[in-house]
């Protein structure tokens, strides 16, 4: 099969053991409110550092990112220095950008050594082909969202929001983010649907073993006749992740207790 245009092509040995995990939305409640979540979250982080090369992010760790030149929200700091985890073990992390954190630069490249990714990435895992997203802007019926997300992405937006104090740019975002979520929830059955129908068609008409996707917040696993979609869930409500070593695909559920 062809390579699709643009899509960044990934080769990991299938001996290797691999994690995925999205959708922490961190930052979209008061601290105090999602503190506990966020340890569960660094535990995990702690955990998986020891035990593998290669992780993938599939976006939305972060209820809203803008990245300034000079200035980092504070709320975000505990985080980033545990993900420094993943560098001082030198793993190799790929970050799809999801629909809340798609203003990133260079940060993550520069200070974190991640591999930054605005597209879809295909991995090459064994004998597996692997179509690996976000998962916003794959339903083409939600034309709604597509007009958006053009006007957000384009460089006149990132401009203007440049040009915002930090604290506003911040209360804006954050009132978006809330308005974003109901519209999200409002269709959420129906867009899980839909991606579902989109794996489907890559599995059996591009030839794909695996589709991998988070955004909808729904862990899930839904085989084909010639593959499987696998959704990471989130890290809200189910605190799910993928795990792969060999040929084994596990959607499986953090406990902070585990060793």
């Amino acid at each position: 099969m062809d390579k699709p245009k643009n899509l960044a092509e990934i080769w990991i040995p299938e001996d290797k053991k691999i994690f995925f995990f999205s959708d922490a939305h961190l930052g979209n409640q008061p601290y105090h409110l999602e503190k506990s979540r966020e340890e569960k979250l660094i535990s995990f982080i702690q955990k998986i550092s020891k035990e593998t090369e290669y992780v993938f992010i599939l976006g939305d760790l972060f209820d809203f990112w803008f990245e300034y030149n000079k200035s980092i929200y504070k709320r975000y700091i505990r985080i980033l220095s545990e993900l420094m985890a993943f560098t001082d073990n030198n793993i190799n992390v790929n970050y799809l950008v999801g629909n809340h954190d798609f203003w990133m630069k260079d940060l993550f490249k520069k200070f974190f050594h991640f591999n930054l990714h605005f597209n879809p990435v295909i991995l090459n895992y064994g004998k597996d082909k692997v179509f690996i997203a976000h998962g916003d802007g794959l339903n083409p019926k939600d034309r709604g969202y597509l007009f958006v997300k053009r006007i957000f992405r384009s460089d006149l937006t990132v401009k203007l929001f440049s040009s915002l104090h930090p604290d506003l740019a911040w209360a804006i975002a954050h009132n978006f983010s809330k308005t974003s979520r109901k519209y999200t929830e409002q269709y959420s059955s129906s867009e899980i649907e839909e991606l579902k129908k989109f794996s489907k068609n890559k599995i059996e008409n591009e030839h794909f073993n695996k589709v991998i996707l988070g955004h909808t917040h729904n862990p899930e696993i839904t085989s084909f006749k010639n593959g499987e979609y696998i959704n990471s869930g989130d890290w809200i409500n189910h605190f799910s992740y993928i795990e792969v070593c060999g040929n084994k695909w596990e959607l499986k559920y953090y406990s902070k207790t585990e060793k």
